[in-house]
């Protein structure tokens, strides 16, 4: 079998990083060696990665020598004047890349939070895992109620375009041009896009009853093979799936229902072109699916901005094209908002192991502690099993080592998972 591990180490960390940590441990040799065992699909998948990792080493070079100085875009109706501004970054190396003269540790604020943080309000269940974490010392400590979970138009302004482009990548709007960001968010204007749950408000309201929502979360792991969970899965009120969200043929084991999609545009670029190994080639497409988008990178923006006026989605010259099962409406999409992402990483998962730069938590762990914050229930399956005893997958053939990333803390985050089992926070499949 061919070692993708290398293969692995670059197509799942920011462009610059891809370039730098992944070509150089790329060796020919980890090709020649199994060259026997190679088939026409892996081939195609190897070559097309390497290809990849060629292109973010271009990329990164060009922004070398573009991005000499930071570029802040004043819109209005009529016209767009761009000013440069000398960036000064913070001295410390926290990882949180925050242009700005202060050092201190972001916190997750908004402008006008008190006009937008009705979204966050707990339900009226009695046993919600909300209530739970306030009374919790352990959870306490981390959770904010009103950290804005999902972004849509009430969240777009100037003002919050300049503060949030402090920060990079799934944390901010660093570098991204204004326009598209105000492009996608000011097409997200509908209650669709302010509640997880789309029944969340009705007339204007919360509804006034004690329901506990149920969720069924599912990461990918090894653990959920042979588990025969599947029943249970589909019994919860909504199902939560991400990356190669396999069911066909695995039903009974991880269930058949899919409520919210869950990605990255890289990992979703990753995924696919993954999917000459692993057959998953087309998005989960239930009906009343929503499709959670964690903006990982400017493609979500670029790409939410095309489909949201009637385009068919940016593509990366560096990247698999992303294809949805259908055309996209405003109200199939959930944005979650960069303060969430980093209230997420300094909060619950601020990995002091892995490259500070680059580290932020999985997008099956964002997918968890999403559950976390809008779910009455959360049961979590596929996540914090043994890598010795299980695969790395529920849906590979053939035994799977675990792979560590560069930009990824797993042992902080299985940590946290048990954590929170153990208090009785979630529910989490062992299999023991």
């Amino acid at each position: 079998m061919v070692n993708f591990d290398a293969v692995s180490l670059f197509t799942n960390v920011p462009t610059s990083d891809a370039c730098k940590f992944g070509k150089e441990r790329f060796q020919l040799d980890s090709i020649l060696k199994d060259r026997n065992d190679l088939t026409p699909d892996r081939l195609h998948y190897l070559l097309l990665t390497y290809v990849t990792s060629s292109g973010f080493c271009w990329r990164d070079k060009f922004f070398e020598r573009m991005n000499v100085q930071q570029y802040q875009r004043v819109v209005d109706r009529k016209t767009t004047a761009i000013k440069p501004v000398q960036a000064k970054v913070s001295s410390e190396n926290d990882g949180s890349d925050i242009v700005t003269v202060t050092t201190e540790k972001p916190t997750p604020v908004i402008q006008k939070a008190e006009a937008l943080t009705k979204a966050n309000e707990p339900t009226k269940c009695p046993t919600s895992v909300r209530h739970k974490m306030l009374t919790t010392p352990f959870t306490r400590n981390k959770f904010v109620l009103h950290t804005p979970i999902l972004a849509w138009d009430e969240h777009y302004s100037h003002e919050e375009y300049v503060r949030l482009a402090q920060f990079h990548g799934i944390f901010g709007w660093k570098s991204y041009n204004e326009i598209d960001i105000s492009s996608s968010l000011t097409k997200l204007d509908s209650p669709h896009n302010r509640y997880l749950f789309d029944n969340r408000l009705v007339n204007g309201k919360i509804p006034d009853d004690d329901k506990c929502i149920t969720c069924a979360v599912i990461g990918n792991g090894g653990i959920l093979k042979g588990s025969k969970k599947g029943k249970e899965i589909d019994a919860n009120d909504y199902v939560f799936r991400v990356n190669t969200a396999l069911t066909k043929g695995y039903e009974e084991d991880v269930g058949s229902r899919t409520s919210f999609y869950c990605f990255g545009m890289s990992t979703l670029s990753n995924t696919l072109a993954g999917g000459f190994e692993t057959k998953f080639r087309q998005l989960p497409n239930d009906e009343g699916i929503r499709y959670v988008f964690f903006a990982d990178g400017y493609w979500a923006y670029t790409y939410l901005a095309s489909v949201l006026h009637g385009g068919k989605g940016t593509v990366m010259t560096n990247r698999y094209p992303v294809r949805f099962p259908k055309k996209l409406q405003a109200t199939d999409i959930k944005l979650v908002h960069p303060d969430f992402e980093r209230y997420l990483k300094w909060s619950w998962v601020n990995s002091t192991n892995q490259h500070s730069r680059i580290h932020r938590p999985t997008t099956g762990g964002i997918m968890l502690l999403l559950a976390l914050h809008t779910c009455d229930e959360v049961n979590a399956y596929g996540f914090g099993g043994s890598y010795t005893k299980f695969s790395e997958h529920y849906y590979d053939k053939s035994f799977h080592k675990h792979v560590d990333y560069l930009n990824h803390d797993t042992t902080a985050e299985n940590r946290l998972w048990k954590k929170l089992h153990n208090l009785g926070i979630i529910n989490m499949y062992t299999r023991g």
